[in-house]
């Protein structure tokens, strides 16, 4: 369970106790993470800082509206149409999504951290 192949460093340097990870995100968000997006974050997260933690989290939501709309589309089409979609999803709906985002979620995350936030984080022993 300690292989970089499945955690990211950041889940890493904190033991990969899910706990003592997930105490340590709450400093960061705002608001509430599911537990999907909370997996995808164990193995991508690289360091705990809001920059890295919002481009981790939109990227990880713009996904999964991507991999929706590759499967309505195979399914009207009858067959996978992943490349075509993915590229249609880009070209029509993607601005859409980053003003989504930004006004959903932009102010969310804490941009300045006092330095007792870092203190306060907490680390396997």
């Amino acid at each position: 369970m300690d292989s970089e192949c499945c955690y990211g460093k950041a889940f890493l340097s904190v033991g990969c106790n899910r706990e003592l990870f997930l105490s340590n995100l709450r400093q960061f968000v705002c608001f509430h993470l599911d537990n999907h997006i909370i997996d995808e974050m164990t193995k991508y997260l690289c360091e705990f800082s809001p920059n890295h933690i919002k481009v981790l989290h939109k990227n990880i939501l713009q996904k999964i509206e991507i991999e929706k709309h590759i499967w309505i589309e195979s399914e009207k089409c009858g067959r996978n149409v992943r490349i075509e979609a993915t590229h249609e999803w880009i070209i029509k709906y993607a601005p859409l999504f980053n003003h989504w985002y930004e006004k959903e979620y932009g102010c969310k995350f804490r941009a300045h951290f006092h330095e007792n936030i870092l203190s306060n984080m907490q680390f396997a022993k």
